[in-house]
């Protein structure tokens, strides 16, 4: 896992672009649920990813022709999931580059999921959630999410 989002650089703007887990929505075409969950991480309410082995990727999309700032800007998107049971994980999404290398969690613990991406100078970018899984019946709760540009360490938000 990189560590870029506990870096601080000197004038990056602290700007949180991901929306909130009530507005993601599926990405990527597939299967499984997310909905709010009864769970909490800190103070930050807490969805579930269910219903299949591996769900849909479940995030947001970035235009960056409203979004200048970003264009060709190290970024990265970073969100807290705990798995419901061993053999499960979640792993962060880029429609730039695909799934990150985060797989099955070793337990059941709140765990940091990160990837950076460079943007691109236009177009538009996606960023998602997915539930990784030997079980469509275990669960995956994600909170938190953030996608910032490198530099402004996750935990100032």
């Amino acid at each position: 896992m990189t560590h870029l989002h506990k870096a601080e650089i000197q004038g990056v703007a602290r700007v949180n672009y991901s929306p909130g887990l009530g507005q993601f929505v599926p990405v990527t075409t597939g299967s499984g649920a997310f909905v709010l969950s009864s769970a909490t991480y800190h103070t930050y309410e807490a969805f579930e990813l269910s219903g299949a082995a591996n769900t849909s990727d479940w995030g947001f999309t970035i235009d960056l022709a409203q979004y200048p700032e970003l264009a060709g800007k190290y970024v990265y998107f970073a969100f807290y999931a705990r798995a419901s049971e061993a053999s499960t994980g979640a792993a962060a999404y880029s429609s730039q580059l695909g799934l990150n290398t985060t797989a099955y969690f070793d337990n059941t613990d709140w765990q940091l999921v990160s990837y950076v991406d460079l943007l691109p100078s236009s177009g538009t970018v996606s960023f998602g959630i997915r539930k990784l899984s030997a079980h469509a019946t275990s669960l995956v709760y994600v909170a938190h999410p953030v996608l910032s540009e490198v530099g402004v360490p996750y935990e100032w938000y």
